[in-house]
């Protein structure tokens, strides 16, 4: 949900997001990193996909600088009632018991849609949440 206007070289782009995106990522306090040039720690590219590494975080961008998703790896951003990485599945599970489910995920995995933002948990072996994808859509 956003406009990209390229010139006719393709070396200018514009990406506005939708009002809601911009919101929820900035009410989890990761839209400074998305948003704008903020250097990052490290920088990867897999598979046609731009890695940009924060602490406790991950924005993926597609090659054409186009936001994929966030990946939440430490308990620096924290979710309705403190859920976060490290948080156990029961108490996220319970947290978000009212949202609407993401189906046909793995064992080890959970997920909710809200206000079209997806956020897909990990659980380890010991069902403490590793990992937290959040994104726009499958």
């Amino acid at each position: 949900m956003c406009v990209c206007i390229f010139c006719l070289c393709g070396c200018i782009r514009i990406i506005i997001p939708a009002k809601e995106y911009v919101d929820y990522y900035e009410q989890l306090g990761i839209d400074e990193m998305i948003f704008t040039d903020k250097a990052p720690l490290r920088e990867e590219e897999i598979d046609g996909y731009l890695y940009k590494y924060y602490e406790d975080i991950c924005i993926v961008f597609y090659e054409n600088g186009g936001f994929v998703r966030a990946e939440i790896l430490g308990d620096t951003y924290k979710f309705d009632k403190g859920v976060s990485v490290g948080s156990k599945r029961d108490w996220v599970e319970s947290v978000f018991i009212g949202k609407q489910k993401i189906k046909d995920l793995e064992k080890n995995q959970f997920g909710f849609i809200e206000d079209y933002i997806w956020i897909h948990f990990y659980f380890d072996e010991n069902d403490t949440v590793e990992k937290i994808l959040v994104y726009s859509g499958p």
